[in-house]
């Protein structure tokens, strides 16, 4: 696997998660559906975990380009961009992971329907979503994004891709914890005896 290629598969990984989250946002707003929410009941703790990972976002795309067009603008930080892993092996596995994520993103999104949200709506939260992909996962969407960062530090192998996978996956999880606490208020027992049936992350929990 040449630098080429593994650069090129990192960017094309990152054009497929924009025009699939950007398409369907822009779809959703032809029909007066917000998809982006400013949870106006936010605490403090829900504030600096939505900061977080936005930080985190922000640089892994970053980080993730640059690296994939081989670019010199980096965080300044040699201890960051330390490699930990280079074998052909692990970016054989990365390059199923980083698929694999996509195409649960991509199912998610089309299960989602009109209920798609990034952040908590209380004004109008869609309907409760129990099939397709949702019928085997309760946060698909959040599964594929843990995949597909994990999937660049395997590709990449550099230190900083592996603390931003940490930090994305631990930022999601609570946003996880937040969102089970308000569809509990909303749907009630519906939701409670989905959670019954489907893992938080898988099938089984």
């Amino acid at each position: 696997m040449t630098t080429e290629f593994q650069g090129w598969l990192q960017i094309a990984v990152l054009a497929c998660l924009a025009f699939l989250g950007l398409g369907r946002a822009l779809i959703l707003n032809t029909r007066k559906i917000r998809v982006f929410v400013l949870d106006s009941q936010m605490t403090k703790t829900q504030l600096l975990n939505g900061m977080v990972f936005v930080f985190c976002f922000v640089t892994w795309i970053f980080e993730a380009v640059t690296h994939g067009l081989s670019l010199d603008y980096h965080i300044p930080s040699a201890i960051l961009h330390t490699v930990l892993i280079q074998h052909i092996g692990i970016r054989i596995v990365a390059i199923i992971i980083l698929i694999l994520g996509l195409l649960i993103y991509a199912l998610a999104l089309l299960s989602f329907g009109d209920s798609w949200r990034i952040g908590i709506d209380r004004e109008k939260s869609g309907n409760l979503v129990t099939t397709g992909i949702f019928s085997w996962s309760r946060n698909p969407i959040y599964i594929s994004l843990g995949l597909l960062a994990l999937g660049t530090f395997l590709l990449q192998g550099h230190l900083i891709f592996l603390i931003l996978t940490i930090c994305i996956v631990v930022s999601l999880h609570i946003q996880i914890l937040e969102e089970e606490k308000f569809l509990t208020q909303v749907h009630g027992e519906i939701f409670l005896n989905y959670c019954s049936r489907v893992g938080r992350y898988f099938k089984f929990k």
